[in-house]
């Protein structure tokens, strides 16, 4: 986005060659970003620091002369041209790709919670943030979409007015490094839990996989297609997820979650629990029974209106789950260990704090 973006302003303002190449661009941006990911947490709040108030700032302008271009009333009679023929349906699919979005990024609360001081700054800023300030700051930029007709939010600017590409621009600066240091930071710690001998800079290092998105960008360009694909497998492994940690109590043997031996609790069969496999399969086929998301024919329509695909495939691969635990987990205690309270802390004495990775110090041992 940021590499498309630097194009198009440079090209607006009449500057050719090499210097306005969106590969470029695009790389210069993920080299931004890896570095704060490489330099690890203390500089990642670094960045957050500087880029949440000036993310805040833009989008204030933005969205006043939005406001100031097109009265509200406006931008409320505009009705945007629809994913279907039937706009129920459209709708439905507009839903599916955002809980594809959504739900595709549950796992990675761990990983911003990482870097919070407390578990309540953890919970309530993931909330806050995914919630009510990603729907409220969401808005302008569908304004900006309804009056010019441009899903791309840089042309949709140019519509508003050229130089307005500026500050999207300078949003861009800000806005894609850090987000790309946050999943850079957890794709780097899932090879460094799988090889903790691995030189940090090499897992960080994984992450220019993402360069041949920016190379070959169909991806990007069917991007709601994408997360509506991902959403088949996100949204049943999201319900076994949680319908398996509600079954839990939400209690888990911590010592047991790091032992790689056979007598781990959780060690299943030959270190594989097959039975959560079996539900999110059973969930996924059930999600592409009802429709086909990489191309959005609807295959069951009075089911998907009604229901969607997600809320199916939650419900399917939340069953085959229960059943196949009680059928074969619980009987065995496969993974159901009983799990130890804390023991109390002597009076005065407080927890330390946990080993972060990165560059400017800490180990990952803790």
């Amino acid at each position: 986005m940021f590499g498309r973006s630097a194009k198009t302003v440079l090209g607006h303002y009449g500057i050719t060659g090499w210097i306005t190449d969106d590969f470029l661009w695009g790389c210069v941006a993920m080299a931004l970003g890896l570095f704060i990911t490489y330099k690890g947490p203390k500089w990642m709040t670094r960045a957050f620091n500087v880029a949440t108030p000036v993310m805040l700032l833009l989008i204030l302008i933005v969205t006043i002369r939005v406001l100031v271009k097109w009265p509200i009333s406006e931008i409320a009679a505009v009705r945007p041209e629809g994913l279907a023929d039937n706009p129920l349906t459209s709708y439905v699919i507009a839903v599916e790709m955002a809980i594809g979005l959504g739900v595709s990024w549950l796992f990675q609360f761990a990983a911003y919670g990482r870097i919070c001081k407390s578990e309540a700054g953890a919970f309530y800023g993931s909330f806050l943030g995914w919630g009510i300030m990603w729907a409220v700051l969401a808005i302008p930029a569908m304004f900006v979409t309804y009056m010019t007709g441009q899903s791309d939010p840089v042309a949709g600017l140019a519509g508003i007015g050229g130089e307005w590409m500026v500050i999207w621009l300078v949003m861009l600066c800000i806005a894609n490094p850090s987000s790309l240091a946050t999943n850079g930071y957890l794709v780097a710690l899932m090879l460094r839990n799988f090889f903790p001998k691995l030189p940090w800079i090499f897992a960080v290092g994984s992450n220019l996989l993402v360069l041949i998105l920016i190379k070959f960008p169909v991806i990007y360009d069917r991007f709601g297609r994408f997360m509506t694909i991902l959403a088949a497998v996100s949204v049943s492994w999201a319900a076994v997820w949680v319908l398996d940690v509600v079954l839990r109590k939400y209690k888990l043997d911590l010592r047991g979650l790091y032992d790689e031996s056979s007598k781990s609790p959780y060690y299943y069969y030959k270190g594989i629990n097959p039975w959560p496999i079996i539900a999110v399969i059973a969930g996924t086929a059930t999600n592409l029974l009802i429709w086909t998301p990489w191309n959005l024919s609807v295959r069951l329509p009075g089911v998907f209106n009604v229901l969607g695909a997600s809320i199916p495939t939650a419900i399917v691969s939340g069953v085959v789950y229960y059943v196949l635990r009680q059928l074969f987990m619980v009987p065995k205690g496969a993974g159901l260990p009983e799990t130890r309270e804390p023991a109390a802390k002597p009076a005065g004495t407080t927890m330390p704090e946990p080993a972060l990775m990165g560059a400017d110090g800490g180990t990952f041992d803790d």
